[in-house]
């Protein structure tokens, strides 16, 4: 279980990523919504792979996305933002 922040437009946005061993995945995203003053919690499902260093996530709708692995000392970067890495209770 690893959390994030990404960039999206003006705000930086909480990604919960959950990457289980049957190369399945849960991606929660805490998106910003109203100018930034809500928000809203999104879940996508699909499966995994890491391949030189790009963590691929294959969605459940045929989409893709791409995430840069970078690591530096005890830490893990998902595109250049610092992951933390949280007990996995959801998956094994």
């Amino acid at each position: 279980h690893f959390t994030y922040y990404e960039t999206v437009g003006l705000y930086s946005e909480k990604r919960e990523l959950w990457l289980c061993s049957n190369d399945r995945f849960i991606l929660r995203a805490h998106q910003a919504v109203g100018g930034g003053t809500s928000g809203m919690l999104l879940e996508y499902r699909g499966s995994w792979l890491v391949t030189d260093n790009v963590l691929k996530l294959h969605y459940a709708d045929g989409s893709q996305k791409m995430i840069l692995l970078r690591e530096e000392g005890n830490a893990i970067f998902f595109n250049e933002s610092r992951s933390y890495r949280l007990t996995n209770r959801v998956c094994r």
